[in-house]
């Protein structure tokens, strides 16, 4: 669908005359959906209304938790690397905390996890397996054993836990009448089986791009050193504010790191408030 698609979704729930549900991609698609929800509201005089149903699938899914996986506690990202520690750690023993980062190990197991929970997992025995691959297939075994002895559940099983509830037709888990999908340029296997299911429990389903914005026109200066490159850039960011002071600039470098003081030093001298608005002559230093 076009823009104008996405225009008509944020026109369906300002009005609110019917209830969707809208599942953005990312959590800043989502603030800016809620966001320019709220501004037709109140360019349409609506002081007070109901909260739109503007969510990342992680966060509807979260809301649903204790009806997707009854009995089950819905556990966090620290409690999820915790335990990752502790089944990487048990086969090994003091061996592998001592030689393995266990911490990092454990953030790459977690984000292996949650990538099978999105696509489904592979056929382990289809080839011989490499020496990581095996590990972390032992590792899966011990955390999920880990996970039903605790009765936990993790934010990245819940999505197929919704499709098998969905399935079940469960008075539960009740479809939303309407769902919109919005800024889902490829859906992931998991996300399909969910729009599938919400169609055969009688939702309407629909897919809703998020739009591009406008293409701005690239400028590229030559500066013969770091320092006046620097400088250059943080007076373009002053002229900007000066001429729209609600304007919200970014500033991409390819190594921040390396040149923070500069830049924390050139834009203090150059976007201070006294510099920016003329409020003083000069801050007292």
């Amino acid at each position: 669908m076009s823009g104008s698609a996405l225009d008509t979704l944020v026109e369906r729930c300002a009005c609110g005359e019917q209830p969707i549900v809208v599942v953005a991609r990312t959590r800043r698609l989502a603030r800016s959906l809620r966001l320019r929800v709220a501004e037709r509201r109140a360019g349409d005089g609506v002081a007070v209304a109901e909260a739109p149903q503007i969510r990342t699938l992680d966060e509807w899914m979260a809301e649903r938790a204790d009806r997707i996986a009854p009995g089950r506690l819905l556990i966090g990202e620290a409690v999820e690397n915790a335990l990752w520690e502790s089944v990487i750690a048990q086969p090994g023993g003091e061996d592998v905390a001592a030689t393995l980062d266990l911490r990092a190990l454990a953030e790459q197991a977690a984000r292996a996890h949650e990538r099978l929970c999105l696509w489904g997992e592979p056929d382990w025995d289809l080839q011989p397996l490499s020496r990581d691959a095996a590990a972390f297939r032992q590792w899966l075994a011990l955390f999920r054993r880990s996970l039903l002895a605790s009765a936990w559940v993790t934010a990245a099983e819940l999505p197929a836990l919704y499709v098998a509830a969905l399935e079940s037709g469960g008075p539960a888990v009740a479809a939303a009448s309407s769902v919109a999908l919005v800024g889902f340029e490829r859906l992931e296997p998991v996300v399909e089986r969910i729009v599938v299911a919400l169609g055969k429990a009688g939702s309407s389903v629909e897919l809703v791009e998020a739009g591009q914005a406008p293409a701005g026109t690239l400028v590229v200066r030559a500066a013969k050193t770091l320092g006046e490159e620097v400088r250059c850039v943080a007076r373009e960011i002053h002229a900007r504010l000066l001429a729209d002071p609600r304007l919200r600039i970014g500033v991409l470098a390819p190594d921040v790191g390396a040149v923070r003081c500069l830049l924390e030093r050139v834009f203090e001298e150059e976007l201070e408030t006294a510099g920016l608005f003329d409020l003083q002559p000069q801050r007292a230093r």
